[in-house]
């Protein structure tokens, strides 16, 4: 099952995963293929979150090193390859246990969680 999308924003906005999933098929999420960062990122404005831009990484960090750069009082959405991880409260949510030497490619802030 490729739900890391919908998990991701699960963990950051605190809505219910059947909701979160409720809403992701919406935006054309499959339990096969999953779904776009683009439309992961539409879902959350969808949710009511105010959320920063997609930005990329200076160099190519990995998840370990790239989470003890993030203040820990924030919360985050980790982009690697094909998959996205939650950073709550300096906390790494990852239903996959991604190794911690992957590289991170893109991130975002979430401002307002529900």
């Amino acid at each position: 099952m490729s739900d890391c999308v919908p998990y991701a924003i699960h963990i950051v906005s605190g809505a219910p995963l059947s909701t979160v999933i409720e809403m992701a098929i919406k935006r054309d999420w499959d339990a096969e293929e999953g779904m776009s960062a683009v439309a992961g990122w539409c879902l959350l404005r969808d949710m009511g979150l105010s959320i920063t831009p997609m930005m990329t990484t200076d160099s190519k960090p990995t998840i370990a090193s790239f989470v003890k750069q993030l203040d820990p009082s924030k919360i985050f959405i980790l982009s690697v390859k094909e998959h996205w991880i939650a950073v709550r409260m300096g906390a790494i949510h990852d239903k996959a246990a991604t190794h911690p030497r992957a590289v991170v490619t893109n991130f975002f802030e979430i401002k307002r969680p529900l």
